[in-house]
């Protein structure tokens, strides 16, 4: 935000730096507290209302401290506001008059979230706008969940200011959205009954995001909101905040900056968590299978951020409100990193991380004599640093490895020392793809000549499966003009295949209609998910499930005589895949290099002769899969990073 006097502007990042401090002395505060006055101009007299509301009284000394916190902190916080987002807003709650609350004000954010709407919003500073009243309300309603919630007895009083005193969570509009209502659910009266409370908050949580998952925002009949779509990492941790927030649970939202979610639950890189002393290191909602390089924490506190007017700032890093606590999670290290063509002008550099073939920002230091320190990096991860030359991003050396024991490596490609590899997949491998094939084991082959379920006959049953992305045969020897697949009755699992193929005696590859054929008399010609199993696209998948009383099938026009099939567990698409190209990348002096492209012919891939101490990334270029960079050890064993 622009406020109207330069000088004011910096005196907010002075602001910033002196709030990161570990500790605010009583006099540093009250000057900050004056600086932010200033810069709240014509509102001045409502922020000074709510301080000379709690100077009255000795004992509400605490309340003073918190509205002295809430004020200091303001000064970057806002609400949407606009004729559209008032138009939004009615509309809202006209559609969901039964939602409570922390609900709704979640869902008066959403608009936020799309890049489109941003032309018809526009963007109202608390300082500016706050009132008086509204502030008050909330510190008095937020101190009668202090003192008398059961999950707050052990809270500090720091923590209570950052996990349940904020008067917003979002930017949405300054409304009392803390609702008692849901404080209804909530039967428990001493400290000892914390874990029933929460089973109780999860229970009720259960009910309201089941309802959000079938929210329909196209009601409001908006062709711009039709842009969003409920994301369950995203949306269910911000919409348990709110509703945790609001009885006096303290609870914050923690993630990976710049990543994207890919809806698989073992790379989550946004998440909640429970602030409680009694429970420490509580991180039931965190779980990754690779180390995240940086985690932040979205706070109501000021942090400290770059300031520099004449390179670009990553927009990540304009935003003050995100705090670094990569240390609570993972082991770190601190990489050091000299920028040699770093000008004087060069304030600041970035340490990134690798994201869907991006370098990401993640970290910031500030330069000097063309030396940046950056503290807390994950270990276990490789990272490229990065400067900005006005709006040019310069890479500022070669990829940068800290393992797991903190030693520091350059990944400096090694062009006559060369040494030969065999690649098997492109991607970290995923358990699932673990699960994926042991579930299809016992599916069973079923076969007839017309389309009436009870004339399915078992004609074999699946005994083997792999996870390696590679086709198991299956011998039939039968001629029937309907062939499909039957769940095993003994897997709760689902069973899923992401193909199935038909061939003759001549290894002919036959080709039917997909079918949908159920118990209850059910037909269906061309069934969408029938088709996932007959596509020869390995990126979809079909599954049967233990209790389904129905057939996927294929059917061909006459009786064909099946000599064997092969079949394809659903994977994660990051095999070498018979048929696709594929291209071997190496990084050197800010780009990636191309080393050779290849048709994968079998089940892997032969490269020889490829530099050594290199960062490596395959790319599937049939498919456009995702892919992770690589390094080879001098057995010749690869891992991802």
């Amino acid at each position: 935000f622009k406020y109207n006097n330069d000088m004011k502007i910096k005196f907010i990042f002075l602001i910033i730096l002196i709030i990161s401090c570990n500790k605010i002395e009583v006099n540093e505060m009250d000057d900050i507290l004056s600086c932010v006055l200033d810069l709240s101009g014509n509102n001045r007299h409502e922020l000074e209302k709510v301080l000379m509301h709690y100077k009255q009284s000795p004992k509400d000394s605490l309340k003073l401290r918190a509205a002295k916190f809430l004020i200091i902190n303001m000064s970057h916080h806002y609400s949407l506001s606009g004729d559209y987002m008032s138009k939004y807003i009615k509309n809202v709650d006209s559609l969901y008059k039964d939602l409570p609350s922390p609900i709704k004000s979640y869902i008066y954010q959403i608009p936020g979230m799309i890049p489109e709407c941003d032309t018809f919003i526009k963007k109202e500073l608390d300082i500016h706008n706050i009132t008086s009243e509204f502030l008050i309300n909330n510190i008095n309603y937020s101190f009668k969940l202090y003192e008398n919630c059961v999950y707050t007895s052990n809270l500090s009083f720091e923590d209570f200011c950052e996990y349940i005193l904020p008067y917003r969570t979002g930017n949405e509009p300054l409304i009392s959205w803390k609702d008692s209502s849901i404080m209804n659910i909530i039967e428990g009266k001493n400290v000892n009954e914390y874990e029933l409370i929460t089973t109780q908050l999860s229970d009720y949580f259960s009910q309201i995001t089941s309802r959000m998952t079938h929210f329909d925002i196209n009601r409001i009949r908006d062709t711009l909101l039709s842009k969003y779509r409920y994301n369950y990492y995203r949306d269910n941790p911000c919409i348990q905040n709110n509703i945790n927030k609001s009885i006096g649970l303290p609870y914050a939202i923690d993630f990976v900056p710049n990543m994207k979610n890919d809806f698989d639950s073992y790379n989550k890189y946004f998440w909640g968590i429970n602030i409680n002393k009694r429970f420490k290191g509580d991180i039931y909602s965190y779980y990754s299978k690779t180390a995240l390089p940086k985690i932040y924490r979205k706070t109501y506190a000021l942090n400290p951020i770059p300031n520099d007017d004449s390179n670009y700032i990553p927009k990540f890093f304009r935003n003050p409100y995100n705090r670094d606590v990569t240390k609570l999670y993972q082991k770190t290290g601190n990489i050091k990193c000299y920028f040699a063509d770093a000008t004087s002008d060069t304030k600041y550099a970035y340490l990134t991380a690798f994201n869907d073939y991006t370098w990401e920002e993640m970290a910031w230091a500030r330069i000097k004599n063309k030396k940046a320190l950056f503290k807390d990096m994950s270990v276990g991860v490789v990272y490229i640093p990065v400067y900005y030359k006005k709006a040019k991003r310069i890479f500022g050396d070669n990829p940068i490895l800290i393992k797991n024991n903190g030693e520091i490596k350059t990944l400096s490609p090694n062009l006559k020392l060369l040494q030969n590899i065999r690649i098997k997949r492109n991607y970290t491998f995923n358990i699932k793809n673990k699960s994926y094939a042991n579930n299809i084991i016992g599916v069973k082959i079923v076969a007839s000549d017309d389309s009436i379920y009870n004339n399915f006959q078992v004609i074999s049953k699946i005994i083997k499966s792999n996870n390696l992305g590679i086709y198991d045969s299956l011998s039939i020897n039968k001629k029937y003009k309907y062939f499909g697949i039957a769940p095993n009755a003994d897997n709760m699992n689902s069973n899923e295949f992401a193909e199935i193929k038909f061939f003759d005696n001549e290894n002919n590859e036959l080709k039917g209609i997909p079918y949908f054929i159920s118990k209850n008399g059910g037909c269906r010609r061309n069934d969408v998910i029938a088709r996932y199993l007959f596509d020869n696209n390995l990126s979809t998948s079909a599954a049967v499930y233990y209790i389904g009383n129905y057939y996927y099938c294929i059917k061909f026009d006459n009786s064909e005589h099946i000599a064997y099939i092969k079949y394809l567990p659903k994977n994660d698409g990051n095999n070498i895949y018979i048929g696709d190209e594929y291209e071997l990348l190496y990084f050197n002096k800010g780009k990636w290099m191309s080393f050779e492209k290849k048709i994968a012919l079998t089940s892997f891939l032969d490269f020889k002769n490829i530099p050594t101490n290199a960062l490596f990334l395959l790319k599937n270029l049939t498919k456009k899969e995702k892919a992770r960079p690589f390094t080879v050890n001098n057995d010749g064993k690869i891992k991802f990073w």
